[in-house]
């Protein structure tokens, strides 16, 4: 059995490295959104999962209890506009890159 200290060592190892895997397979594979937000936070999540098991059914109903009124809010804030930000100028670079202010 693994001593926890080196678990923990562990833990961090694969945390910095699950990113650079999703860079390297988004990159390689030329993926879309939701597959490339899915390699970033499913990773990380599926290890975490795995080695914290008693705490799934804990953040999971805390997930729930706490999304739905984020969603509330979020429609709100949609409503009156809360997300629109005045844009002072847009830049254009190459017809690629996008800078807005």
């Amino acid at each position: 059995m693994i001593d926890e200290s080196k678990l923990k060592k562990l833990d961090i190892f694969l945390l910095i490295v699950f990113p650079i895997i999703a860079v390297i397979v988004s990159l390689s594979i030329n993926a879309s959104l939701i597959v490339s937000t899915l390699l970033f936070f499913g990773l990380p999540s599926l290890w975490l999962s795995y080695r914290t098991q008693h705490m799934i059914a804990k953040t999971a109903i805390f997930a729930f209890i706490i999304t739905i009124p984020v969603i509330v809010i979020d429609y709100l804030a949609h409503l009156n506009k809360s997300w629109n930000v005045p844009l002072f100028f847009h830049l254009e670079f190459l017809d690629k890159f996008h800078l807005k202010m």
